[in-house]
């Protein structure tokens, strides 16, 4: 069984994003343009859930258990960080009520987030 596609931005500033809504259960979502410095919000709120990041640019993958508004790394690439700020990386997190991505890797990228609560 496929994930819905929810749509795409194709902003560049990577401020204007597709809520999600499928009932909560499943999301996927792209963001095309998220230039360095943004921060891309997911609209999921402290759920348990599988969080997988993809960096559709550079072909690089993150996979992670999200409880409690903690990230634990089931599989991520070195290009991937859980701290916000965190220079040439893609920052997955928790951030005040939603997880986010904020790309700090120095270059515009196109990202999918998938979300499968459980």
């Amino acid at each position: 069984m496929s994930l819905p596609y929810i749509g795409q931005t194709g902003v560049g500033d990577g401020k204007e994003f597709i809520t999600p809504e499928v009932g909560g259960a499943k999301f996927a979502k792209v963001s095309k343009g998220v230039v360095d410095d943004a921060t891309f919000s997911t609209g999921l709120v402290a759920l348990d859930a599988l969080i997988i990041v993809t960096d559709k640019t550079n072909h690089k993958v993150g996979f992670w258990l999200a409880e409690n508004k903690v990230l634990t790394a089931i599989e991520a690439d070195a290009s991937f960080s859980t701290t916000l700020t965190t220079d040439e990386k893609i920052n997955v997190a928790f951030d005040t009520d939603q997880y986010v991505v904020e790309n700090k890797l120095g270059s515009t990228i196109d990202i999918a987030v998938t979300v499968i609560a459980i």
